[in-house]
């Protein structure tokens, strides 16, 4: 939630990422837990957002900039992702525990 509601999402707020990913990591007994923590780990150590400063430096007409846009804020909606996996994913993971 800080890199949503903070009005500058500067990339050290990515710090609660971890929290994130130890709270999906749980226990560590559940496979597809750690799999999906293992995800979200690659999603947030991959330069998603320079590659879509890439996209819109290529200027492709009529994609780079709209596309570019959106790959260049990925961290961001991955964190609404995130809020969406801790509130509605992870409750139901742990009843099936």
């Amino acid at each position: 939630m800080a890199v949503l509601l903070s009005p500058v999402a500067w990339i050290h707020h990515l710090a609660w990422v971890v929290v994130v990913i130890a709270a999906i990591v749980g226990d560590g007994r559940d496979p597809v837990r750690l799999r999906v923590a293992a995800g979200v780990w690659l999603y947030y150590v991959v330069p998603v957002p320079w590659w879509g400063v890439s996209l819109i430096a290529a200027q492709i007409p009529g994609v780079s900039l709209v596309l570019g846009k959106i790959v260049q804020n990925g961290f961001g909606l991955g964190a609404v992702a995130l809020v969406w996996l801790l509130v509605s994913w992870l409750p139901k993971r742990r009843q099936i525990a």
